[in-house]
């Protein structure tokens, strides 16, 4: 039986907003997430990515999520072999 995969969902970005109490914008650097946003067609998993013919993917290329690269070399879902 296979269950189909839940669509994928982004989170949606927060606001970052200042106070005068806030040190880290009254020194000149700027306040970010600590994680980066993911991009809206990012991958769920790197089953998503081999289903749609796209493995393996690299750092930068449509579909990336930093979630998929499980050894930070910057490639990323490698078709499995025969």
């Amino acid at each position: 039986m296979v269950i189909p995969e839940p669509p994928i969902t982004t989170p949606k970005p927060v606001a970052v907003t200042s106070t005068p109490a806030d040190t880290a914008t009254s020194k000149g650097t700027s306040t970010t997430p600590s994680m980066p946003i993911p991009a809206k067609s990012a991958y769920k998993n790197c089953s998503q990515v081999i289903a749609a013919g796209k493995g393996p993917i690299k750092r930068g290329e449509p579909g990336w999520a930093d979630w998929l690269d499980h050894d930070g070399d910057g490639v990323a879902c490698f078709p499995k072999k025969r």
